[in-house]
């Protein structure tokens, strides 16, 4: 178990990570979109009806949590504060790595960021002293990670 003090080093560093980290590479994702397309930032939108297109390693990452957060789902006590901080953990490991394999550029990558970002607060709220707070956020990081489908291919 992450000690408090530990935990806001780990969110520090988390930050940095997603700003230094999210860095275009040398083979970048093609843009697909219309050039009519206006990002609104924070508002998930498909790519003019259509799906964006997300490189092979983030989906791949994404997937991952995602059947992290299911298995997590399957074994969680709402009472244990203890398993919340074990989410919250496992999460930014999760959120780290697939900020480090984003190799797409555009107007998609805004949008899996806009998908991204709640997942990030909510993954802060799981370190709440609350149970039920850090109840909230799990349940929230659960639908979010929902919508990857809907948005994404």
């Amino acid at each position: 178990m992450i000690e408090p003090m530990q935990m806001r080093y780990v969110i520090v560093f988390l930050s940095f990570s997603i700003l230094l980290g999210c860095q275009p590479t040398a083979n970048p994702q093609p843009k697909e979109q219309e050039p009519d397309f206006v990002n609104e930032v924070g508002v998930l939108q498909l790519n003019n009806g259509q799906k964006w297109k997300v490189n092979p390693e983030t989906k791949k990452d994404i997937l991952e949590f995602k059947a992290m957060i299911k298995r997590y789902s399957e074994e969680h006590d709402p009472e244990n504060i203890h398993f919340y901080g074990n989410v919250a953990y496992s999460s930014f490991r999760a959120i780290k790595t697939i900020f480090k394999d984003c190799t797409m550029t555009g107007p998609g990558h805004d949008e899996l960021h806009d998908f991204l970002y709640p997942i990030m607060r909510y993954r802060n709220k799981l370190e709440s002293e609350d149970p039920e707070e850090a109840e909230k956020a799990f349940q929230k990081i659960q639908e979010q990670l929902e919508l990857f489908d809907t948005y994404f291919e």
